[in-house]
């Protein structure tokens, strides 16, 4: 679009597709136009205030103007005496960080500590969050159970948490809503007490046989054959779950082939697909594991993509979301309450430890076992709140700002500190992944 003429809307994106044809997009209005140079220079005008390109376009000055519903949706408040107290109604346990598997990728490196949750950090912790249910009137309350490892590596103590959850509360007439991130090596019995005691799981897994070589067990023998049988085991209880695949550059021309195993062989409605990212684990094995090339990623995604809809499943990659209008990527932007083994509150699923660089961004309280209670900074939790789209020059002019809404908080930290100068990998696939959601919607219009 033309530079000339100071812009009364902005949010409007024109984006190149072919050959002198433009996707014109409104996604805060949710429209999304298909037309040649003309039309693109007809919109600018009339997004300049240009009243006669408005009547062309058969539009009042009133679509140009965001809606206080739509502002509630994409804003988040920023100062400390404007934040909704700290009173979270569900809660993620990270009982330990301790793991079978020796995946060369994992980013908390699970498995080189076995810490574990001390019981009184448990019940301290879940006590607190009944209060706040029971406060705010809600009926449920939600516990996600997940390690810095693989939960299951603590469990006496992930089944005692469990029974403890249950009784506060039915004593209390509310319901227990549970769900776990499992690596799925787990023994017949251990399956039988998740179909029984859970809701949902994620279970990772990266492919057939041939493509899980980098999620040995700690003994160093390949764990596929017993995920495989954890989840037909889920299949056959008709338990639900979804799968969560990481991609590295060894097994990124295979995403067909590893979607259409998945589709083939397990009931899992949801797979979700991400590239590997350099982290933990995954920087020490650099020369063994690599990040595959944004492009490489997006090319074989798309023909997975076709293929999981062949079986009538949903692929997904976290980045691509034009459902989904924010100005935050996730939770971890301030409303996430997880909690490590050593007791810290953390609000990121992927900083469990204070060793870690970005614990000064996503640590933002811990628990107290003198005063039983969850001590919080308020201005560490503020800063957190600022985590969003609004505050990335980088993504201003981007159309897929408020869908990625930034990207992964964590992530794109990182990758700013390893690339200040440079738009990360994952801008590439969120704009292109974002880019064929938008074809998509204008062909079914």
């Amino acid at each position: 679009m033309a530079a000339n003429t100071k812009m009364v809307y902005e949010d409007v994106f024109c984006i190149p597709h072919r050959q002198g044809q433009y996707l014109i997009y409104f996604p805060l209005k949710e429209i999304v136009l298909s037309g040649n140079a003309g039309l693109v220079n007809l919109v600018h005008e009339a997004c300049s205030g240009d009243e006669q390109a408005r009547a062309r376009l058969g539009v009042s000055e009133n679509f140009f103007a965001n809606t206080l519903d739509i502002e509630k949706r994409i804003r988040q408040p920023l100062a400390v005496d404007a934040l909704p107290p700290f009173a979270p109604t569900n809660v993620s346990l990270f009982l330990t960080n301790n793991c079978p598997l020796r995946c060369l990728y994992c980013y908390a490196d699970g498995g080189k500590n076995k810490l574990r949750m001390p019981w009184d950090t448990v019940t301290g912790v879940l006590d607190e969050v009944l209060e706040n249910v029971l406060a705010s009137g809600q009926r449920e309350m939600t516990v996600n159970f997940h390690g810095g490892g693989d939960v299951t590596s603590a469990w006496q103590l992930l089944v005692r948490t469990r029974a403890y959850v249950d009784s506060i509360t039915a004593s209390n007439g509310i319901r227990a809503r549970t769900t776990i991130g499992l690596s799925g090596v787990l023994s017949d019995k251990q399956r039988e007490w998740i179909v029984r005691n859970i809701d949902s799981a994620t279970v990772s897994l990266d492919g057939g046989p041939e493509d899980n070589k980098l999620r040995p067990l700690a003994n160093g023998k390949p764990s596929f054959p017993i995920v495989h049988e954890t989840l037909k085991y889920f299949d056959r209880a008709g338990f639900g779950y979804g799968l969560r695949c990481t991609i590295a550059e060894s097994s990124v021309s295979h995403i067909g082939q590893i979607v259409r195993f998945f589709c083939e062989n397990y009931g899992a409605k949801n797979i979700k697909i991400e590239p590997m990212f350099p982290a933990g684990r995954a920087d020490v094995h650099r020369t063994v594991v690599r990040s595959p090339s944004a492009v490489a990623f997006v090319k074989h995604y798309r023909s997975a993509l076709k293929a999981a809809r062949s079986f009538g499943k949903n692929l997904i990659y976290s980045g691509a979301r034009i459902n989904t209008l924010s100005s935050v990527f996730c939770q971890a932007a301030g409303e996430s309450c997880a909690v490590t083994p050593e007791g810290w509150i953390t609000s990121c699923y992927e900083v469990l430890s204070v060793d870690d660089p970005l614990a000064a961004v996503f640590f933002y309280g811990k628990y107290n076992p003198e005063l039983r209670k969850v001590e919080i900074d308020e201005e560490l939790r503020k800063n957190l709140f600022e985590l969003n789209v609004l505050n990335k020059s980088k993504c201003k002019n981007c159309f897929c700002k408020w869908h990625c809404a930034g990207d992964c908080p964590a992530k794109s930290i990182k990758a700013e500190d390893m690339l200040p100068d440079e738009y990360p990998d994952r801008c590439y696939i969120n704009r292109e992944l974002t880019k064929d959601q938008l074809l998509e919607a204008l062909k079914n219009e």
